[in-house]
């Protein structure tokens, strides 16, 4: 439990040094400041995000036989996921497998217990685990 809150709270901590002071702000003496034409462009490009679906459950189901993650999405699309096919999980217990969050924003799905986490367009376009190669689709 107690890991849970040190993820969130670093999760937390890096967003407070995000935005429009932390990239006015030159990354050395010799680097050049972000010109407003370039903040304005990134904040266009993140409302790109708006629109795209979300993580709105992730359980991870330990049946016998066939353990899978199933995440379910804002836009009603579920994904279900062998455990086979997450490297992040090869080695994890069920215990340890069940133990999974949602991530900030809806964006990803986070295993404190194995401090690894997998990321949701990832899923959408089919790569997922570490080291799985893409599939034909």
């Amino acid at each position: 439990m107690f890991q849970r809150f040190v993820w969130l709270k670093r999760i937390i901590m890096s967003f407070s040094r995000c935005g429009r002071k932390r990239m006015e702000q030159p990354l050395n003496s010799r680097a050049s400041r972000t010109s407003d034409e370039e903040i304005d462009a990134a904040f266009e490009r993140a409302k790109d995000f708006d629109h795209f679906p979300k993580i709105v459950e992730a359980v991870y189901r330990p049946d016998p036989g066939l353990d899978f993650l199933m995440l379910r999405l804002s836009d009603g699309q579920r994904l279900l996921i062998p455990k086979e096919m997450l490297g992040e999980l090869k080695h994890a217990s069920r215990e340890q497998s069940s133990d999974v969050v949602i991530g900030p924003f809806g964006m990803s799905v986070w295993w404190p217990q194995l401090d690894d986490g997998l990321y949701l367009p990832d899923f959408l376009e089919h790569r997922w685990g570490k080291g799985f190669v893409r599939a034909a689709a």
